[in-house]
């Protein structure tokens, strides 16, 4: 026996092994492929696919691995358009001759008909000769990336147009004075034609933009000692030299470690609105002044009829009830008639006489002179719950000495008014009026069960609307110093609460 005979079954065993070992190998490395997520492939120098996994033959091709492996690109029409195939073709051509590698991003309409962007990344490898033996490729799928790009593009884009077209003035600048960026508006605001001759003047002493340099020292202490916002308003000085009133808002940037990159904020020109705002307090200025004015003469004109009340009509009611009794008592006994008419004449006189004195004393609270304030408040309590029929309570403490006459007066009328307007309106069942001393101030509320109503649509009607009342109660507190509080809900009444200052010879000790 030869020893190729004795040999012959040796190597035919060793064989075996080999291609038993060789098919696991190839069973190994198809199960490593298909546990990678992303599509990969591999084809011959000839473009015949040798290989791939199974996220790109279901998800790209849409075919089963067997119908891919031994085929070109030419010869799956249904799943690669002709036109692709071209362009693929050239382009593995071109990186088998250089034997290099290739990164490219691509639009691919996969098997689910959805076209998703992937980023190629493509290498030859070699035969045990060192030559060109195909090509292997990996499929990333990108699109959730090229999304955001598109995104992150688009609100850069709406970004730069708000920059650029918004009429507030926006800055980026650094810490120490640098100014790196400002949008057509700022440099506008500023005087100059475009951000870039801003930043050519004064782009290195943002400070020089301040009427007062020092301002920006302390802005940039509270920005960097505040986690929040900060809003001031501030003066700014233009090119030519003038000067416009800023409300000023800034804020640190940071990066993602915390770390402190620059400022950025804007400036909203309000120098209109600081005139307007001027022009509007002078106004009201004016016609405090008027109204304070108004009420005086208003005052004068009630004392000077009260006077007349009292002196002209009060005596002539005196002299005709001293009148009728002369004639009452010249009556015979027989003119029962007479007498009895005489006498309801001598009671309608005296209703009269009460009704003009009290009237007499609404108009000017003279009495105010005899009783001091507290006990003309006393009077007033009980002829109110006298007239209107309204159960009323009274507490109070003593506030004589507190407020001068003039003052005294005026919380007199306040309190007038406030009771007039629960007669008048409120239809209540009772009302309670406190009188409070506190350290520096008299706190005083008129609170009723009445009907209430709807106190912001009431204030926000003109005062031609909603009548001279409200608007009276608001001035003459102003009068005063003080701060008047009306409060109301329908159905559940309304408090009307006023605070003010002492400032009598009390007030000071």
């Amino acid at each position: 026996m030869t020893d190729d005979a004795i040999r012959s079954p040796a190597r035919q065993k060793t064989g075996k092994r080999n291609a038993k070992h060789a098919r696991g190998h190839t069973m190994i490395m198809e199960t490593l492929l298909d546990t990678i997520p992303n599509p990969v492939f591999y084809k011959d120098c000839e473009g015949r696919y040798q290989g791939c996994n199974i996220a790109f033959a279901e998800q790209i091709l849409g075919l089963p691995k067997s119908s891919i492996i031994g085929c070109t690109l030419f010869d799956l029409p249904q799943a690669i358009p002709g036109h692709l195939a071209d362009v693929y073709a050239q382009q593995d051509a071109a990186m088998l001759e250089d034997a290099g590698t290739q990164f490219y991003e691509s639009e691919v309409q996969c098997a689910d008909g959805i076209r998703r962007h992937f980023f190629f990344n493509k290498a030859t490898f070699m035969d045990t000769n060192g030559q060109p033996a195909g090509i292997v490729g990996v499929m990333l799928d990108i699109t959730e990336r090229k999304h955001a790009e598109e995104a992150l593009r688009k609100s850069e884009e709406r970004f730069r147009r708000f920059f650029e077209d918004v009429a507030l003035g926006i800055f980026q600048s650094t810490e120490d004075g640098v100014i790196l960026n400002v949008n057509p508006a700022f440099a506008q605001m500023f005087g100059y034609a475009a951000p870039q001759d801003l930043l050519a003047a004064v782009g290195n002493d943002a400070a020089a933009l301040y009427v007062d340099p020092m301002s920006r020292t302390h802005i940039i202490r509270l920005i960097t000692t505040s986690e929040a916002p900060i809003k001031t308003e501030t003066r700014f000085r233009r090119r030519d030299g003038s000067s416009f009133t800023g409300d000023f808002h800034a804020w640190k940037v940071k990066d993602r470690k915390d770390r402190f990159l620059y400022l950025e904020g804007f400036i909203d020109d309000i120098t209109e609105r600081k005139q307007f705002e001027e022009s509007l307090r002078e106004s009201e200025n004016r016609l405090r002044f008027l109204s304070s004015k108004l009420l005086v003469a208003q005052e004068e004109e009630r004392r000077r009829i009260s006077l007349e009340l009292h002196d002209d009509l009060g005596q002539d009611l005196a002299a005709l009830k001293l009148q009728m009794l002369t004639m009452a008592k010249r009556l015979e006994k027989n003119q029962t008639k007479l007498k009895k008419e005489c006498q309801s004449a001598l009671a309608f006189i005296d209703r009269l006489i009460d009704t003009t004195r009290r009237i007499s004393r609404a108009l000017s609270p003279t009495v105010i002179q005899d009783l001091k304030l507290c006990g003309t408040i006393r009077w007033m309590v009980r002829d109110f719950q006298k007239y209107a029929a309204i159960d009323t309570t009274l507490e109070m403490d003593d506030i004589d000495a507190l407020f001068s006459y003039d003052q005294q007066i005026i919380i007199y009328r306040i309190l007038q008014e406030a009771l007039h307007n629960v007669h008048k309106h409120a239809r209540a069942r009772s009302v309670a009026l406190t009188v409070r001393r506190k350290m520096r101030d008299v706190q005083i509320q008129i609170r009723d069960d009445g009907r209430g109503f709807d106190i912001d649509h009431a204030m926000n009607r003109y005062v031609a609307e909603r009548g001279l009342g409200l608007a009276a109660l608001e001035e003459r507190s102003h009068m005063l110093g003080g701060q008047l509080t009306i409060t109301s809900q329908k159905k559940y009444g309304t408090c009307v609460a006023l605070t003010i200052p002492i400032s009598g010879r009390e007030g000071e000790k």
